[in-house]
């Protein structure tokens, strides 16, 4: 599945025939998008016949439940991480933003420096995807 930089050259031919089984099936480009992780033109491209024109169309029972399709909560939790990085590092407080872009780098599911919901919520996170707990 392609999710390196979002255009349709990392799309393979499963894809194809998984997208254009969504888009009979009435998915919404932009959840096909996000479901593959790429730009919403790669998705316009298949279903306007630009690329993968001789693939065929996946069965039903091939494709995915339908969309929308949700960020994974980890990219969350790193991304809030790292505007907090961003954030010490303008204040140059740069010991502080390289220790926390450290862990972060090792882990990106841990509650250090970020607010009590968003702790809770890696810790939620370790869990259920089996990461190892991060020293505070």
């Amino acid at each position: 599945m392609a999710k390196k930089h979002g255009d349709d050259k990392e799309l393979t031919e499963l894809d194809a025939q998984i997208i254009k089984g969504m888009l009979k099936r009435g998915d919404s480009q932009h959840h096909i998008a996000s479901y593959f992780g790429v730009d919403s033109r790669a998705i316009t491209h298949i279903n306007t016949r630009k690329t993968f024109v001789n693939v065929g169309c996946a069965l039903p029972s091939e494709l995915p439940p339908p969309g929308p399709y949700a960020v994974d909560p980890i990219y969350i939790i790193f991304y809030k991480t790292m505007t907090r990085v961003n954030q010490l590092w303008d204040e140059r407080q740069l010991p502080k933003a390289k220790s926390l872009l450290e862990k972060a780098l090792k882990n990106p599911v841990f509650s250090t420096e970020l607010e009590i919901k968003d702790g809770v919520f890696a810790e939620v996170l370790r869990d259920e995807f089996g990461l190892s707990k991060f020293d505070n």
